[in-house]
């Protein structure tokens, strides 16, 4: 059967007693691929999902408070009913692993039984955080994702499916292409014309060195005082002295990754790092079938397996919720730019039918975008957003909620207001500390931190709010039309179905609302009481710290 015709295969029949290997399940696209595995897949023989083991959490605990228990799950629990948890359990399994180890964390019998069990692996996991630290994204999005990609290899080049995203290739005036970046290049050579020059392997290790160098630095140079409430110097104890340091060495390597990325050309790290992985899989895959899938921004779900499922805060949310509670009128962007954004389960669909056939040569790239094709602007989902706090009322904005509109003001505007600010705040905490006025100076504080919070925000994304990249689809618009016909509707990605004014009305919003304000959002761990508080507090500074999804 040729390759073609195979890609036409039913999907139903495509993965028939497949045994799925799938990474990032804790994360949101993870959590929708599982889901839609589960229930218009049933052919598939078994899932094994790939989590990390916390300090005192393990593989099956995170896989029951994390995924199984999240709301994406309670159309199946609705179908299922009684037989939900004997059907998940025959169906799912939990191997305890890390992508940023060798062997993925498993010891070798470990490793060799899983390798002899898989026939596929969709490579879903990444730390997706712009602001993440550089060795933690090197070890996971880039060389994690040749880690999968020699238990492919080792498994019998079983197919592979790499989630990227499509910001890797972000070109000026053109669109982006589907293609990985030609070996040797980034993007300010490509760009510039500029001869291929970056030595992978070398580079990698070069940049994590230096990760290691900054971290021993910050730990050796680290003052034994801080600045108080009042400007003043206090003592650092011990244990918040360690904290401080760790601190430290992780900004250090944070802001290294910012810059090293944006000295070849990309925006930020998670960028970078997830082009690096692109090139990895390119040039190392040897006979491994592999397709990968590059969606812009995931949004919450537009149908499936319900409207507007999200599974956290994440990127701009922050301004729609903080808009609603009637704290936010204003923000650094322009009302025209696009915001190219895709509904998680059109990603999911993606994802699944782009499952490679078991066909050495097949290697292809698919991006989902809509800034191309059906466009929304920031201007457009403020005023979408608007209309949906004015329409839901109480159940969507607080009971004093006043109607008034969102401004989009230029970055560099917003930027140096914010700053002024920032500086007339600094100055009257100071005064009201030397007046003695302790509650005032502490609210001033509290004030303070917002606005240097809301300053980081403008610098991680500022770059998402004056421009937006085109992203070409042809590939995945020609595996669209490939369908076979019983799978044109359940697995379909057509983003041109999507009516922006009704997604954010009835879907988008009230579903951001919901997850703000529901409970099992953020149950992210078993109950306070089977754990110490020490554990507690580690683990939500590494939750904070780490945003591990697709």
């Amino acid at each position: 059967m040729t390759t073609e015709a195979k890609r036409l295969l039913p999907l139903q029949e495509r993965y028939a007693g497949q045994r799925i290997l799938l990474t990032g399940a804790t994360g949101m696209l993870g959590k929708s691929v599982l889901e839609k595995i589960l229930r218009d897949l049933p052919s598939v023989e078994k899932v094994y999902l790939l989590v990390r083991p916390r300090r005192s959490v393990d593989a099956i605990e995170r896989v029951d408070w994390e995924i199984i228990r999240s709301p994406v799950f309670d159309r199946l629990r609705s179908q299922w009913q009684s037989h939900f948890h004997a059907r998940m359990s025959s169906k799912v399994e939990a191997v305890a692993g890390d992508l940023a180890l060798k062997h993925l964390g498993l010891d070798d019998a470990a490793y060799e039984k899983l390798a002899g069990e898989v026939t596929m692996i969709i490579n879903c996991g990444a730390t997706c955080s712009f602001r993440e630290e550089f060795d933690r994204a090197l070890q996971v999005n880039a060389l994690g994702a040749r880690r999968i990609l020699k238990l492919a290899q080792d498994a019998g080049n079983v197919p592979l499916v790499h989630v990227s995203t499509a910001y890797v290739y972000e070109t000026t005036y053109e669109l982006s292409p589907e293609r990985v970046i030609p070996l040797g290049h980034t993007l300010r050579t490509l760009k510039g014309g500029l001869a291929a020059e970056f030595s992978l392997d070398e580079e990698i290790d070069q940049m994590l060195a230096r990760c290691a160098a900054l971290r021993a630095a910050t730990f050796l140079e680290r003052p034994d005082h801080s600045p108080g409430e009042n400007g003043r110097a206090v003592p650092v104890i011990v244990q918040t002295r360690g904290r401080s340091r760790r601190n430290l060495s992780n900004r250090a390597a944070i802001e290294y990754g910012t810059e090293v990325a944006i000295e070849h050309g990309w925006r930020d790290a998670y960028q970078f790092s997830k082009s690096l992985a692109e090139q990895l899989l390119a040039r190392d895959r040897g006979s491994v079938p592999l397709s990968i899938v590059r969606p812009s921004i995931i949004e919450g779900t537009i149908a499936e397996p319900v409207p507007g499922w999200f599974d956290k805060i994440r990127m701009f949310h922050p301004i729609a919720i903080e808009y609603g509670h009637g704290n936010l009128r204003e923000f650094a962007g322009y009302a025209d730019t696009k915001l190219d954004l895709v509904p998680c389960d059109l990603v999911t669909n993606l994802t699944l039918a782009s499952a490679p056939p078991d066909d050495p040569t097949h290697f292809e790239v698919y991006q989902i975008a809509t800034a191309q094709r059906n466009p929304v602007t920031f201007g457009d989902m403020s005023t979408f957003v608007r209309e949906a706090y004015k329409r839901g009322g109480g159940e969507l904005a607080p009971p004093n909620w006043k109607d008034r509109r969102f401004k989009w003001t230029p970055p560099r505007v917003f930027s140096g207001r914010l700053e002024r600010a920032r500086r007339l705040l600094k100055l009257l905490r100071r005064l009201l500390s030397w007046l003695g006025l302790k509650g005032p100076a502490r609210r001033a504080a509290v004030r303070l931190r917002g606005l240097s919070r809301l300053k980081e925000f403008v610098d991680v994304y500022g770059f998402y709010v004056e421009r937006s990249p085109e992203f070409d689809t042809d590939n995945s618009g020609a595996l669209l039309k490939a369908l076979a016909p019983v799978d044109s509707d359940r697995f379909s990605w057509d983003i041109d179905v999507i009516a922006w004014r009704d997604y954010v009305v009835n879907a988008w919003l009230p579903g951001l609302v919901k997850v703000a304000g529901d409970p099992r959002a953020s149950a992210q761990r078993p109950p306070a009481d089977t754990r110490s508080a020490r554990g507690q507090t580690a683990e939500r500074t590494s939750d904070e710290r780490r945003q591990v999804s697709a």
